[in-house]
């Protein structure tokens, strides 16, 4: 189940949970919005300044996606 949504700089949106995230990397648990009591249905969107294709395999990684591909990027 999402409860944050990170939208890239290319606008592409990435339905996580905060939880798995924090748990999974220090950065995130460090930079999340911590949750609070009273939050509304609606998942905040947290925007972040990398691609999709930076974010896609960091994520995979958090989740223990098995295998993930992880591409060579070129400036």
């Amino acid at each position: 189940n999402s409860n944050i949504t990170l939208r890239t700089s290319d606008n592409v949106d990435f339905y996580v949970n905060q939880m798995i995230l924090s748990e999974a990397s220090p950065f995130f648990a460090s930079t999340l919005p911590r949750p609070t009591p009273n939050e509304t249905a609606i998942n905040p969107i947290i925007d972040v300044p990398e691609y999709s294709i930076i974010l896609d395999p960091i994520l995979r990684l958090c989740y223990s996606v098995k295998n993930p591909t992880i591409t060579v990027i070129n400036d």
